[in-house]
């Protein structure tokens, strides 16, 4: 699970044992979406007004938007 945060990052989550598991940092301002691309990618929104792209695996920002 994943979620966004108007603390900068989005957040992904081991539902099972109810822990963060990572941190994606690399916005300048708070994160308000995100979707799921597919099983290893997602995207963010932020007030920042970029759009980001995320390895989840890797917990890289592969493309800025």
């Amino acid at each position: 699970m994943a979620s966004a945060s108007a603390d900068n990052t989005v957040k992904i989550w081991d539902v099972a044992a109810a822990r963060c598991v990572a941190t994606l940092e690399g916005h300048s301002s708070g994160v308000r979406a995100f979707a799921v691309l597919d099983a290893g990618h997602l995207a963010s929104g932020s007030h920042d007004k970029t759009v980001k792209i995320w390895d989840v695996a890797a917990e890289r920002c592969v493309a800025t938007l």
